[in-house]
């Protein structure tokens, strides 16, 4: 995960490289074309092992409900006497050893999933909002030099579809947190309006608009 992390950050370092005009366009289409084809490598590779967990988690599972059976009819067996306390004891002691090893399998299984699955999990929030707002913003001033003739319209168009597609990823990423934020401001606002009409006193207004900044700060923590 860390390494498809950094691969990210690479190519939006150099993007904001070619933009500022640190890199002649050959070598960033170069380096941008193979940071492209390692990320689709390790996020290839990633599906697969995700694939591979979600398999073994399936069999685990399955296991564990034969094991929870297995216990059951062995308890039932006992209680009508079919089989003696020493036999019971016995397999009923191997069966739960079984179970405990599995369901310690199956935690650690669940694990691995939860971080193959929230791509980006080594990044802080503001991290991924600050990878996401100069990429975007990179991106737009090289529209620009493609206007102003600047820059071959080719070279943009050659990553276009990618950095639309990262820019919208990273988006999504942190939705629900710039959807928050902007609700937050929104109250902000109407809060600010709210005193200056005279609703509401000095007193109550501050009191509010530190909470709602509060919760504004916590957003991004």
């Amino acid at each position: 995960m860390s390494n498809i992390s950094a691969i990210y950050a690479r190519k939006m370092t150099l993007f904001k490289l070619f933009q500022s005009g640190e890199v002649s366009e050959k070598v960033f289409q170069k380096l941008y074309n193979e940071y492209s084809g390692k990320l689709s490598d390790l996020l290839n590779a990633r599906v697969r092992k995700l694939e591979e967990l979600r398999r073994k988690l399936d069999e685990v599972n399955r296991r564990l409900n034969e094991i929870a059976l297995n216990i059951e009819e062995l308890s039932v067996r006992y209680k009508i006497g079919e089989v003696d306390l020493g036999t019971f004891s016995q397999k009923s002691e191997k069966l739960k050893g079984e179970q405990r090893e599995l369901e310690m399998m199956a935690r650690n299984i669940r694990s691995c999933l939860d971080r193959l699955e929230r791509l980006l999990s080594d990044k802080a929030p503001i991290e991924i909002k600050s990878m996401g707002d100069d990429l975007r913003a990179a991106y737009e001033t090289i529209k620009g030099m493609v206007s102003e003739g600047k820059i071959p319209s080719e070279v943009l168009n050659a990553v276009k579809v990618d950095v639309e597609e990262t820019i919208g990823f990273l988006d999504s990423l942190i939705r629900d947190r710039r959807e928050r934020e902007k609700a937050l401001r929104e109250e902000l606002e109407t809060l600010h309006v709210r005193y200056k009409v005279g609703e509401i006193g000095i007193e109550e207004y501050e009191k509010r608009k530190k909470e709602i900044q509060e919760e504004i700060n916590k957003v991004w923590s």
